[in-house]
């Protein structure tokens, strides 16, 4: 009987050529770094801002409104110069003890409409619950809405963390429906 003999460099060289097939196979492609992009910052440009009188409504401990004009350096659009507003009368009404320094000044969102007054949608940011009585949740609802409605705003709609809600800051109902 005849017994084959092994070849031992075809089998080397098949066993070299199929090693390196799987190395290049199983190998991780990685692709020469590229430089980091550079970015150059211009200064933002800012909406342009004026001086002019707006009506606040700021309401004290008491519940009693005290609606007047005050001069402020507002940015032309409506959003931005009704939050500004919004800004001064949360200064104003924390001086009063009636709105809580962790409440923060509501976003707002107007609608555009044209021919139709702006209804404006507030957005009040809240990271963690905050400490109001019903005297002061009434106070600082009734101060908001007179306060937008003296500047222009024929509605307003109140949103928490961007979502309805049934109560402002867990006592007074707000209106929900936004049709």
């Amino acid at each position: 009987m005849r017994t084959r003999r092994f070849a031992p460099l075809p089998s080397l060289i098949g066993l070299l050529i199929f090693s390196l097939g799987a190395y290049s196979a199983l190998r991780v492609h990685n692709p020469a770094p590229t430089p980091p992009r550079t970015i150059t910052f211009t200064e933002s440009a800012l909406p342009a801002t004026s001086q002019r009188d707006v009506a606040l409504t700021v309401v004290n401990e008491e519940g009693l409104p005290s609606s007047f004009y005050v001069s402020l350096d507002t940015p032309d659009p409506l959003p931005l110069r009704l939050e500004a507003v919004l800004a001064e009368l949360r200064r104003r009404m924390i001086d009063e003890n009636v709105w809580p320094e962790r409440l923060p000044t509501p976003t707002v969102f107007v609608t555009d409409l044209a021919g139709e007054a702006p209804v404006a949608v507030l957005d009040v940011t809240l990271t963690d619950p905050v400490a109001a009585s019903v005297a002061q949740e009434r106070h600082i609802l009734t101060a908001l809405r007179q306060t937008l409605q003296r500047n222009g705003v024929s509605d307003v709609y109140i949103l928490i963390n961007g979502e309805p809600r049934d109560t402002f800051l867990g006592h007074v109902a707000l209106d929900t429906s936004l049709d």
